[in-house]
């Protein structure tokens, strides 16, 4: 089932060089810039706090997130789909195991983190996280089964932690949307 869902959006990659550069843009480039513009607004949330415990919350939910992923990773080994299909040449060089997608996981967690706190910058954070996934799939670097399980497990952990935090932190506030 993985490779059938795969096969179609991989399919989109090697039509165009002017769209496998977008692809490539949106795959690599895009983490980057929503990574400094995240970073920049958790800087100006943590100026207006006086205790900065919501930014600290911003910064952690990914990051343990991304941690567990790669723990997963090291443990269940997943190859990558040029690896597994001979006809997959990916449009860049992705090292390491496959699953789950630490871009997807890192980034749909950082969205979810920003949801009590920033609302419509969650949403764009969160659009991303999706097309910077879909885009990695497209290149040949992730299975279809890499983001789902990126998506949960960025869901699972901001759902654990935000559970936590309002229990032992009432004080951080924000509206509750996770």
């Amino acid at each position: 089932m993985n490779e059938s869902l795969f096969m179609p959006i991989y399919g989109l990659a090697h039509q165009s060089a002017s769209f496998d550069q977008f692809i490539i843009f949106c795959a690599v480039w895009l983490p980057w810039l929503i990574g400094v513009l995240a970073i920049i607004s958790v800087l100006v949330l943590a100026s207006r706090d006086r205790v900065p415990r919501r930014a600290v919350f911003i910064i952690s939910v990914p990051v343990a997130s991304w941690l567990i992923a790669h723990v997963i990773k090291i443990i269940l080994a997943w190859p990558r789909p040029a690896t597994v299909l001979s006809t997959v040449q990916p449009l860049f060089s992705a090292d390491g195991s496959a699953f789950p997608s630490g871009h997807a996981t890192l980034f749909f967690a950082l969205g979810f983190a920003l949801i009590p706190f920033h609302p419509r910058l969650a949403t764009w954070v969160t659009i991303s996280a999706a097309i910077i996934s879909v885009a990695r799939v497209v290149a040949g670097v992730h299975w279809p089964s890499d983001i789902f399980a990126g998506f949960l497990l960025a869901g699972i952990v901001t759902l654990i932690s935000w559970t936590i935090v309002k229990t032992r932190f009432p004080s951080i506030g924000g509206r509750e949307r996770v």
